[in-house]
Order: structure tokens, then sequence, then C-alpha cells
């Protein structure tokens, strides 16, 4: 989830300004596994760049708004509009032309994205086509074991192992009942449907969730849990951002806890909020 975060972060920064995109071979590995069309650079071919740290580029939501304002504000004594290919050399200092972040944005920053996610979504954020066919096969297989015709599936994502920065607010954490007044939520709303259930504990999972209604079917590999949860109509999932692109992927319905409101500014709340996601009065 975070690497996908820094991915779109960085195409949304390369649409905007003109910021040439390089990643790490590791992370290139980790996205062509799960998806198509990761046309980006490894930064192993960055050997004879002067790249330079640069104090603005500490903290990547300053810099972004540096970046917003050094637009505007050489557009406006221009008097021209900038594209991508004519802001960094023509407002920018030319030590300031390869800059080299000291730190990541482990969350989407919808700020910048707002005006490419879509296109990003459509273009860059489509499942590798192999894994894609594993998948749906997968859950064909399952679904009719179950034999219920044509079913409305919701993928649910439990994360059990790391809250990460989520404790640190010091609030009480979701826990089994509100996935299984979630999933009541949505029998009630779609009575033909089937939760697809993926978890980094799915032990756990099984004697919580077993049910005729619910495939336990996660756990193989983080790039087939979140392939699962992309080709499901809806979505019902808790923290973190592997369940929120896990529920952006799907489109539909996503469902999250109403108690997100109190994680101010974490990448799950600020998710539900831009995308007007139900949230689960109680939890």
């Amino acid at each position: 989830g975070n690497q996908i975060a820094t991915y779109v972060n960085h195409i949304a920064l390369q649409w905007e300004y003109g910021y040439q995109l390089f990643l790490s071979g590791t992370i290139l590995t980790n996205l062509g596994n799960l998806l198509d069309n990761v046309t980006v650079s490894n930064t192993s071919e960055l050997e004879h760049c002067n790249i330079s740290y640069w104090p603005r580029a500490r903290e990547w939501v300053g810099f972004t708004s540096f970046l917003a304002r050094e637009k505007a504000k050489c557009g406006k004594e221009r008097n021209v509009t900038f594209d991508k290919e004519s802001f960094v050399s023509s407002c920018m200092a030319e030590q300031d032309f390869h800059i080299n972040m000291r730190t990541g944005h482990n969350k989407p920053d919808w700020n910048l994205l707002q005006h490419h996610i879509l296109p990003i979504k459509k273009y860059h954020l489509q499942i590798n086509q192999n894994l894609k066919s594993k998948v749906q096969l997968l859950l064909k297989q399952e679904i009719l074991n179950l034999q219920i015709q044509n079913p409305t599936t919701t993928g649910v994502h439990i994360r059990r192992g790391d809250f990460g920065g989520y404790t640190r607010f010091g609030h009480q954490m979701i826990d089994e009942k509100y996935y299984l007044a979630g999933m009541e939520y949505y029998r009630l709303q779609y009575p033909d449907t089937v939760f697809v259930l993926v978890s980094d504990d799915m032990d756990w999972c099984r004697q919580k969730f077993a049910s005729s209604d619910v495939l336990l079917i996660g756990g193989n590999s983080p790039e087939e849990d979140l392939a699962i949860l992309a080709s499901c109509n809806h979505s019902l999932i808790g923290y973190g951002t592997f369940g929120v692109w896990g529920g952006f992927l799907a489109g539909g319905e996503v469902v999250v806890p109403e108690s997100l409101k109190l994680f101010r500014g974490t990448a799950s709340e600020t998710a539900a909020r831009v995308w007007n996601w139900t949230m689960l009065s109680g939890f």
C-alpha cells in the first residue's frame, strides 16, 4: 500500500511539475508483479546524474506546497501558464533541477492527486493481466463451490499485525465486532453478497469469520491479496493504505469505521473524506 502511494504521488509530481520519476529496483519489481504499464526508470540509471539533496524536499507536503506557490508566482510574474515540460527549466534554479527526496510520502497526497488520480488509475493502476486472470479464476472456482448464482462480491481487508501510526492517537482500535457489523450491513444491502476476506492473519480470521457466505482465500501474497480486493464489487476495510487502495481500485461502495474521524490526517481518514466513503456508525 505504501509503495503504491509513493508511486502515484510521484507520477502526479511528474505530470504536474515535470520532475522525472525514478524508483528503486525493489519497488519497480514489486509494482511490476502487481500492475501493468509500470513505465518508470530505475534509480540505477542515475549513476552519472548529479542528484543533490534539497533542504525543501525534507518533507513531502512542504515540498509540493512550495512547488505550487512557485508555479503560481512564476506564472504571474511572466504572465504565462506553464506546462510540465517548461516549469522546472523556466522557473527553478539550475541547482534545483535534480531533487533527492530525503523521505517519501507513504500516504496519498490528495491535494496533488486530485486532478490526476483518475487518469493515473486508468493508465498506471491496472492489475497485472496474468495476476488478474489468476485471481478471477480463483474467485470463480470458489464461488461455484458456494452454489450462489451471480453474487455481489465484497472484499474485506483486515489488518492485524501492524497498526503503524494509528496507535499514537490513543483511541480504541476496531476489532472483529466492526467487521461482523460491516458484513451485516452488506447482507442487508445485497442479499446475494459473498465476502472475500484477505488479511495478514488468516488463522485469526478463520476463527472469527467462518460462514457459508465468506471466502477465506487471502494470505498467499500481498500482490494477490490486493488483486483480490480490486476484483470485488464493494469493500469493507479498516486502517491503512493497503485497504485504501483495495477499496479505491475495486470502486463501488467502500465501508469504513466511523471512528476514522478521530484519526485526522491518516491515509484512511483522508481517503474516506475525499471519496465520501460510507462510515459505519458505532465503530
